[in-house]
């Protein structure tokens, strides 16, 4: 699906997830670009209904017609679903429509879809093991997937549909968009990795100490 995001702010944070962080703290920050992600990978709305950590549903009153998706603690995405886009609204609030004229947006935290798998099989109480027997695949293996070293093939995404009861193609959309995005990071940084994974995370935090940034971005 397509999304549209409502406020600048909101893209800026998606793409730039430093910047993210600095506003909202690691663990929003980090949640809110996967959502991004799973939205942009569903193929049709009624799937984001079939992935239960989402939490989607819709408000009432004076925001009806929109929905909410669970990110974590008290934060939520607003969404407004459209006849063929959606919209990326707010954490808190909405604003203005940002059009993206229908070029890619990618953020530079690259997210492995492994870690919706890992948020899932944590709400089902089932073991990474448990999952790795249901897919035929060793606890090795079936860790690199969740981390993103190993992709998920077609079998792979197969067996995560029968355990999870999230469509196939989901996954396969999520394995492509990981794939896109690791390769559109690694052109623009030249192959910096530091500029786009992970690792700024823990150095950005100590840099700016901003263990509270949450809580003040919800004021």
């Amino acid at each position: 699906m397509e999304v549209i995001f409502r406020t600048r702010r909101l893209q800026r944070n998606y793409e730039d997830a430093n910047r993210a962080t600095i506003d909202w703290g690691r663990d929003v920050s980090r949640r809110y670009v996967r959502r991004i992600d799973e939205l942009s990978r569903a193929d049709g709305f009624s799937q984001l209904y079939d992935i239960p950590t989402m939490r989607l549903h819709p408000l009432r009153g004076s925001r009806a017609g929109e929905l909410s998706i669970y990110l974590t603690g008290r934060w939520r995405l607003i969404v407004t679903r459209g006849a063929t886009r959606r919209r990326a609204s707010s954490l808190r609030g909405s604003a203005t429509t940002m059009t993206t004229s229908g070029e890619p947006i990618y953020s530079n935290l690259a997210i492995p879809p492994g870690e919706t798998i890992a948020e899932n099989i944590e709400s089902l109480r089932m073991s990474v093991s448990e999952l790795a027997a249901a897919l035929s695949l060793s606890v090795e293996a079936m860790d690199e997937v969740i981390v993103g070293d190993r992709a998920i093939t077609p079998d792979i995404a197969v067996g995560l549909a029968d355990a999870l009861g999230i469509p196939t193609q989901f996954w396969l959309n999520g394995e492509a968009h990981y794939r896109a995005t690791l390769a559109h990071n690694w052109e623009k940084t030249g192959g910096r990795k530091e500029e786009w994974t992970d690792w700024c995370f823990g150095r950005l935090l100590r840099k700016y100490q901003h263990e509270d940034a949450a809580d003040r971005a919800a004021v």
